[in-house]
């Protein structure tokens, strides 16, 4: 059976809302494959406001405004964000072993 070119090009991104703290909860998806290789190439000390950026769905935030929630908040605020966006990328350790628990 042969794969339809369109379902190839349509996004699929999954999606999640992560609670911060007393503010309420975000929306994150994960990274596309592109966005993950583009990762690579930003420097480490910045690489975690760019995952933000472009894993926050709502709300949507630049990357300017995402440096500046940083500056405001507290260290353990955005760990749990990154976490959510590189588990539904499949990018950290834990996806690949539940990836590989679901399929067998």
């Amino acid at each position: 059976m042969s794969i339809d070119k369109a379902a190839l090009f349509a996004a699929s991104l999954p999606e999640r809302d992560v609670p911060v703290g007393d503010l309420g909860t975000v929306r994150v998806r994960g990274l596309s494959r592109l966005e993950s290789l583009k990762i690579r190439d930003v420097p480490e000390g910045e690489r975690e406001a760019h995952i933000i950026r472009m894993g926050l769905v709502d709300p949507v935030l630049t990357l300017d405004e995402v440096y500046k929630w940083q500056n405001a908040a507290a260290a353990g605020v955005f760990e749990p964000i990154a976490t959510a966006i590189g588990e539904l990328s499949g990018l950290l350790e834990s996806s690949e072993k539940d990836a590989y628990k679901s399929a067998g």
